[in-house]
């Protein structure tokens, strides 16, 4: 018999048939999920996760060749404030890259510099796909205070970043380091003090 948990915890679901599909088993639970204002995040089967449990060849999997399904489902306020933590620790990589690349440049030791930026630059495409992500989730649940002003400095950023690209790809090197030093470093630093508070609610939330 397939025994489920949700979240750690055995549940009875009636099985209506050995032709009950594992498609239809988790329909169920997502909507009863949806209606409470969870998302499932992941599946388990038999001890492994399944990445493709949306997929119709596992959808139509019969239950009773599973002995274990296990569903994982979290509050979109807690996927958001996931996110959070994420976007900080991109903003940890951004501030180390950026400050090595304005150290490197006054050294003039412009190949390293501009590795160095090119990271700082890299990652913050990251921070945004991030923040995007966490921008759907937002928009379908309750806005956390602090999250708007934290739009306004990422939005600013993108901006400074646009120009540090601008200035790198024409080798203008005053002018980049001008940007990094005055306009990218202290804003990077605000968005981190941002996210670190916004992530410590996070961690209320959780006790």
């Amino acid at each position: 018999m397939t025994q489920i948990f949700l979240n750690h915890v055995k549940v009875d679901f009636e099985i209506e048939g050995d032709d009950t599909d594992v498609g239809s088993c988790i329909k169920a639970f997502e909507d009863e999920l949806n209606s409470c204002a969870h998302i499932i995040t992941s599946i388990c089967v038999d001890g492994e996760e399944v990445t493709d449990w949306r997929e119709k060849p596992f959808q139509s999997k019969l239950l009773v060749e599973v002995n274990e399904l296990k569903i994982l489902a979290s509050t979109r306020e807690e996927l958001v404030l996931v996110g959070f933590g994420s976007c900080l620790q991109l903003i940890h990589f951004i501030c180390s890259d950026l400050n090595l690349a304005l150290n490197r440049y006054r050294d003039e030791e412009y190949g390293e510099a501009t590795e160095a930026l090119s990271r700082a630059l890299n990652s913050s495409h990251d921070l945004m796909k991030t923040y995007d992500a966490i921008s759907v989730n937002i928009r379908l649940s309750v806005t956390p205070p602090g999250f708007t002003g934290l739009v306004e400095s990422l939005e600013t950023l993108v901006g400074i970043f646009e120009d540090t690209k601008a200035a790198l790809d024409s080798g203008d090197v005053i002018a980049i380091t001008d940007l990094i030093e005055y306009e990218a470093i202290p804003l990077v630093e605000l968005v981190g003090e941002e996210l670190t508070l916004l992530s410590n609610k996070g961690d209320s939330l959780k006790d």
